[in-house]
């Protein structure tokens, strides 16, 4: 958990902060389960994967190696104003990438991608499943886990014995 930000003389933020400052953390949550689908293709998002939560790490907006005037203390510490950070930063006009923290601690861009392209690629797999099910007309055992599989087996009796 994060220390509370103090302020500095009046609302303001304090000159170390705005010098050492380096990153936003913002808790990022991505729910599959709320996306809005059309109705009439029979995916049912309620179906796709649970809710994740990563934090990511944004680059905090610097001007001469300080951290930009454009942030504010409010920003940061009401929760209403959070979103004007964001705001803040496109008005910046410089690219920013979101990071993921790694096992060295540091957070990098690639550990960001890797957990999103995983969480898309869950939800894209379970509304594929769901499309082909509601049209694949054969044999289903690949469509089902090897849970599925192993309750379905029924046990076979030949003179007496059973397979």
């Amino acid at each position: 958990m994060g220390h509370p930000i103090a302020t500095g003389p009046g609302p303001g933020l304090p000159a170390p902060l705005r010098a050492d400052g380096t990153y936003f953390r913002i808790e990022l949550r991505l729910v599959p389960r709320l996306c809005s689908l059309r109705t009439d293709i029979g995916i049912d998002p309620t179906k796709f994967p649970p809710s994740s939560n990563r934090a990511v790490y944004v680059p905090v907006p610097r001007v001469q190696n300080q951290m930009d005037v454009s942030i504010t203390h409010q920003m940061l510490t009401d929760q209403a104003h959070h979103k004007e950070i964001i705001a803040a930063m496109l008005a910046f006009r410089e690219e920013f990438l979101m990071r993921a923290a790694t096992r060295d601690g540091e957070p990098d861009n690639e550990a960001y991608k890797k957990w999103s392209k995983q969480q898309i690629a869950k939800t894209q797999f379970q509304a594929l499943k769901q499309a082909l099910m509601a049209t694949y007309i054969g044999l289903q055992q690949g469509m089902e886990t090897p849970n599925q599989q192993l309750a379905k087996l029924n046990m076979i009796q030949y003179e007496g014995g059973t397979i």
